[in-house]
């Protein structure tokens, strides 16, 4: 991190009144990041002093006493004074009145337009779409109104015009609550409430909508059940918990109001918890400086700190009804962003990790309930900053994929099934479970090979430099013989199926040619040395096995040193590239080759997938030709297949799950083979087979509606209430009977991680096996 200039030093210092004169030389020596005025000076576009033809900063609260949780620099409209304000911030819970967080910079200068969603260009030159926070309004069961609580919303409203003074496309402000709709219209009948539309209506009614995030109560619930969950066997809650979270959604709807110039005022109960979420994963999306190191700790201490988030009650012990780990919450937020954009932040896992460590750790940033109080706490008891911490050792904080180009604003995709598990952070009880942070010091140790490489090759002689070229090329030869050879192993009786007319004596003898030579290679590099001469220059490079070593660069840096510290090479540059063209003749060769087995295999598990109940028996076709109806279906060797038939009754849950597992194994190979489902094939009713599943295996499958359905799919026995019912089968779609679909199997390609029902003929065309598990 970069070095702080004394402004961030006393950006929390406490008013004078509370300031004693013992505390205020330790005060004075703590760094402290944030600074108010150079945050919102940045985001305004100016310098210096903080001046901005829409937005001023008042003295009301200079001394907190005009809202005690809200920090003394507080930004509000120009055209609002002071007594309007102070009128405003009455009708508000807490007293906490409408005030400005974030300034959107793409909007507020004469930079190009935002294209991330629907942004006019022709809208002029903006003062910036403004994102405002505040608590709810005392509007009672009787809807009442305040005036200066509406004319600080139409204010706000206001300050996104553009300063030519020409129209926009959009006029209006949209109210953003965090709060499910009846918990809002429930809190009625506390004196509070939340906004009515009719009550905001100037030149366009305002928008309001509601998030559906749910309080602190249900936050604290759900994290018990995740604790629970990663440590019993019985998960099922797991997914349906997370799905009840909105607040990625949330934070996508606020970040497109914003983009599209539009004003923001976001609130919930009483602005502290569900709005200090949805207002920095907003800010995260849109501005690429809040992904960085220095920037994340501003966004923390501005919209976390600053602005009053209950850290001594949502993270204080001993637990009471006010504990919630709404905090942690933002950051698995953050962690969800990190995984789906790896290069648009500076920092890594294990940053978000020390930082949610550090609130039950006793760090100074983090104690108290407000800014007030935090200020006079540190008055009397000196601590250190968790972000002078990190700042000590920035370099296992970085993220090596972080790319500083990268400026577009972020969409996330908020579905459930694309989320991961923090496992580091929610089972780091678990010493094996901090895996995805090695995988960022491999990153970072792949890159300092590539510099070593790269030194190395700057080193090398033009004949060397053949010659490497050489050994690469050996070893991509040998990964392909590798490869034919594992198509040509009999395992499975498929010859006698799959005999295409691409499996030519041509080819056989081509193959055995070119394998024979990789078996045996000979080094034209040494063409007047036999075996018994001395070697006047160093050994032949060996070729780099990818697939039997861990690191491939580094063998070929062993390669390369080799090269550098041996005697000078006696082969010319001619016969070197000599042999460079004749291994690039085999390669090229074996590629064809491999590619026409690929094919081979590829059409092989397209035909052994067509065999569902729109396509009879007796029309599937294998290898281009109908299969006569006697042959019987395409079977796979199960792995129980050996096992006398009674031992098969006697079979236990293991040998079950054997099967099972078995069973899936050959199903994902044939999911993978399927990359190309909707080609051509031979055969009338090949085609309609294909189109009737959906085309694509991968996609999720339309389900059948249970009315239309009067009989099974599969028998065509009618339905018949307690009788016979129906069921889905979850990889098709269509309706059963029960007996039809007596098989269980896990989709993951669908999200069902767990055996769920499917019908006999996905099942068998999934597996190919034999081995069926029916219900009890």
């Amino acid at each position: 991190l970069r070095s702080y200039t004394s402004s961030f030093d006393h950006s929390l210092a406490p008013p004078a009144r509370l300031v004693s004169p013992t505390a205020t030389s330790a005060a004075n020596k703590r760094r402290i990041r944030y600074d108010p005025l150079s945050e919102f000076s940045r985001q305004g576009k100016c310098t210096g002093v903080f001046s901005h033809p829409a937005w001023r900063q008042t003295t009301s609260n200079a001394h907190y006493g005009l809202c005690g949780s809200y920090p003394s620099f507080v930004l509000v409209p120009t055209s609002i004074p002071d007594d309007v304000l102070a009128e405003a911030a009455r009708f508000r819970s807490k007293r906490r009145h409408p005030a400005l967080t974030w300034l959107h910079p793409r909007t507020g200068s004469n930079t190009v337009p935002s294209t991330w969603l629907h942004t006019d260009s022709s809208m002029g030159v903006g003062l910036g779409a403004p994102l405002c926070r505040s608590s709810q309004p005392k509007s009672g069961v009787l809807r009442t109104s305040s005036k200066e609580d509406r004319d600080l919303l139409w204010a706000i409203r206001d300050a996104a015009y553009p300063v030519d003074g020409r129209s926009k496309p959009s006029t209006l402000v949209h109210i953003v609550d965090c709060r499910p709709e009846i918990n809002a219209k429930s809190n009625a009948l506390a004196g509070k409430g939340h906004e009515s539309a009719k009550h905001y209506d100037r030149d366009g009614i305002p928008s309001i909508a509601f998030m559906g995030i749910d309080n602190i109560h249900v936050v604290r619930a759900s994290f018990n059940q995740l604790s629970q969950a990663l440590y019993q066997v019985d998960d099922a809650t797991f997914h349906s918990t997370l799905q009840k979270s909105r607040i990625l959604a949330g934070a996508v709807e606020v970040a497109s109001h914003l983009e599209r110039g539009d004003a923001v005022l976001v609130h919930c109960s009483d602005g502290w918890d569900r709005t200090a979420q949805l207002c920095a994963l907003a800010q995260l999306m849109l501005d690429p400086y809040f992904r960085t190191l220095e920037g994340f700790a501003m966004l923390v201490e501005k919209d976390w700190c600053s602005f009053g988030h209950n850290f001594a009650k949502r993270c204080g012990f001993p637990v009471s009804d006010d504990t919630s780990p709404v905090f942690q919450q933002f950051l698995d937020a953050v962690y969800q962003l990190t995984l789906q954009f790896p290069t648009y932040f500076q920092f890594n896992e294990m940053f978000l990790s020390t930082v949610a460590d550090a609130v039950y750790s006793s760090y100074g940033t983090f104690q108290k309930n407000c800014e007030a109080d935090r200020a006079a706490f540190l008055c009397a008891v000196p601590t250190i900053s968790v972000w002078d911490s990190i700042r000590a050792s920035t370099d296992m904080y970085r993220n090596p994929l972080y790319n500083t180009d990268t400026d577009d604003a972020m969409v996330p995709v908020c579905r459930v099934r694309l989320m991961q598990l923090w496992t580091s952070q929610h089972q780091k009880a678990i010493s094996h479970m901090r895996l995805q942070q090695r995988e960022v010091e491999m990153l970072a140790l792949i890159r300092q090979q590539e510099r070593d490489l790269a030194r190395l090759r700057d080193m090398l002689s033009p004949e060397q430099h053949v010659e490497v070229k050489n050994a690469q090329l050996r070893s991509e030869i040998q990964r392909l013989a590798r490869k034919i050879a594992i198509h040509h192993e009999p395992r499975l009786p498929l010859s006698s199926l799959s005999s295409t007319p691409s499996t030519t004596p041509d080819k056989a003898k081509l193959l055995r040619r070119l394998t024979s030579n990789v078996a045996s290679p000979t080094h034209s590099n040494t063409p007047h040395q036999d075996a018994s001469s001395p070697s006047l220059g160093p050994p032949p490079l060996q070729p780099v096995d990818l697939l039997r070593t861990r690191s491939g660069s580094g063998r070929m840096k062993q390669n390369l040193t080799a090269l550098l510290t041996g005697r000078p090479h006696v082969s010319d540059l001619t016969t070197l590239r000599s042999e460079y063209q004749d291994l690039t003749r085999q390669l090229e060769a074996m590629r064809t080759i491999a590619a026409s087995l690929d094919e081979d295999a590829h059409a092989t598990m397209q035909q052994l997938r067509f065999q569902n109940f729109n396509t009879p028996l007796e029309e599937v076709t294998i290898g281009h030709e109908y299969a006569r109806p006697d042959e019987g279906p395409f079977m796979l060797p199960s792995p129980l297949s050996s096992v006398p038939t009674t031992a098969h009754n006697n079979a236990t849950m293991v040998s079950a799950t054997l099967s099972n597992s078995y069973s899936n194994a050959i199903r994902n190979i044939s999911l993978l083979a399927m990359t190309d489902f909707n080609q051509t094939t031979k055969g009338p009713r090949l085609h309609s087979a294909t189109t009737s599943r959906g085309g694509n295996s991968n996609v999720q499958p339309v389900w059948e509606s249970d009315k239309d359905a009067a009989c099974c799919k599969q028998c065509k026995k009618k339905f018949i209430a307690v009788v016979r019912n129906r069921h889905h089968c979850r990889c098709c779609g269509y309706v059963f009977c029960g007996k039809c679909t007596s098989h269980r199997m896990s989709l993951p390609e669908f999200g069902y991680f767990e055996l769920v029902r499917v019908c006999r003929v996905c099942f068998n065309s999934g597996s190919g096996s034999d081995e069926y598990l029916h219900d009890d």
